[in-house]
C-alpha cells in the first residue's frame, strides 16, 4: 500500500514537471513574423517620430514570383490587387503604377525570367488603348536570386473619371523546356480632381492637465486604404496645426511628441491603439476642423 502511494506521488510530481516544462517551451517559441507592408504603419510603435513614418508610395498593383527549379522545370505565380478600387490624383500629375517581382534560380538551373506590365485606358467609345508598358528580363544560372519592379506612369492632364486596366505577365523559361506563363489583370478607376478640390484638416494640441498649448508636436495623417502617412505637420506656438492637400478618403490622425517631450503620443480621439482610432472622412474640397488632442504626461 505504501509502495502504491509512493508511485502515485511520483506520478503526480512527474505530471507537474511536464506541465511546467511545456509552459517553458511555449514561452521560448519565436515571435510571429513582422507584419506585411500593408499593415506596417498600423503596427509601427507610437514612439517612433515622424522621421520614421513611411512616405507616400506609388500604388502597388501586385507581386510576381518566378522560379527556375531545374533546366526542365519552372514555376510562376502572380498576385494582383486593387480590383475595383478608386485612386484620386490631381490634374496635371502622373499616376505611377508598380508591380514588384522576385526570381529564383535553383543550383545549376539555367533559364530566363521576364516580368511585364501593360496598362490600358478605356476610351469614350468603350475601346481600350495602350497608355504604357514596361518589362524586365534576367537570364541566370543558379543559385541566384533577383528582385525588382516594373513601372508605368500614366499622365492625367485634365480632370474627370477614367478607367484603367493593368495586365501583369510573368514568364519563366528553363534552358531545356517550354516557358511557363502566368497572366493576371486588375481594373480600377482614377478620379482626377483640380488642386482646389483637395481637402484639409486642422486642430490644436494641448496638455491634458491645464490645457497648456504644446508647440512642436508632430502630426501625422494616415490613409486607411494604404496604411501610409500622407500628410505631416508640427504644431505652432499656440498648439495649432493644419494639414492640407488631402485627397478624398478615410484617414486616422496621430499626435507624436518629439525627442524628450514629457508627454505621451496618441491617436484621435484619445487612444494609443491605432485600431481604436476614430476614422475621419475627407471629401472633395472639405475643410475639417476641430481635430484636437489633449496629451497625457508620461508616467
Amino acid at each position: 500500500m505504501k509502495t502504491n502511494r509512493k508511485l502515485i506521488i511520483l506520478a503526480v510530481v512527474g505530471a507537474v514537471l511536464l506541465v511546467l516544462l511545456a509552459g517553458a517551451v511555449a514561452q521560448a517559441q519565436p515571435l510571429p513574423p513582422n507584419p506585411g507592408p500593408e499593415s506596417a504603419a498600423e503596427h509601427r510603435p507610437l514612439e517612433a517620430g515622424p522621421e520614421h513614418w513611411p512616405a507616400h508610395r506609388p500604388p502597388v498593383l501586385g507581386f510576381a514570383r518566378a522560379s527556375i527549379l531545374s533546366n526542365s522545370e519552372a514555376r510562376v505565380e502572380n498576385r494582383v490587387r486593387g480590383e475595383g478600387r478608386t485612386i484620386t490624383i490631381v490634374a496635371g500629375k502622373s499616376l505611377p503604377l508598380v508591380v514588384a517581382g522576385r526570381a529564383v534560380w535553383a543550383p545549376e538551373a539555367k533559364g530566363t525570367v521576364t516580368l511585364r506590365l501593360e496598362v490600358e485606358q478605356k476610351a469614350a467609345d468603350g475601346t481600350w488603348r495602350s497608355v504604357g508598358q514596361d518589362q524586365k528580363q534576367e537570364t541566370r544560372t543558379g543559385p541566384a536570386r533577383v528582385g525588382g519592379t516594373v513601372k508605368v506612369e500614366v499622365p492625367f492632364p485634365n480632370t474627370g473619371t477614367f478607367e484603367l486596366r493593368a495586365r501583369v505577365i510573368s514568364t519563366a523559361k528553363p534552358s531545356q523546356a517550354d516557358e511557363v506563363t502566368d497572366r493576371d489583370q486588375v481594373t480600377f478607376t482614377v478620379q482626377v480632381i483640380d488642386a482646389s478640390q483637395l481637402g484639409s484638416m486642422s486642430g490644436k494640441v494641448t496638455a491634458e492637465n491645464g490645457g497648456t498649448a504644446l508647440e512642436g508636436i508632430g502630426i501625422g495623417v494616415i490613409n486607411l486604404a494604404t496604411r501610409r502617412v500622407v500628410g505631416r505637420a508640427k504644431t505652432a506656438a499656440g498648439g495649432s496645426y493644419t494639414i492640407d492637400k488631402l485627397r478624398p478618403g478615410r484617414y486616422i490622425v496621430r499626435a507624436q511628441p518629439l525627442g524628450d517631450s514629457p508627454y505621451l503620443g496618441e491617436f484621435y480621439d484619445n487612444t494609443r491603439n491605432p485600431r481604436e482610432a476614430e476614422p475621419i472622412t475627407v471629401e472633395v474640397g472639405s475643410k475639417i476642423t476641430g481635430i484636437n488632442f489633449a496629451l497625457a504626461p508620461k508616467p
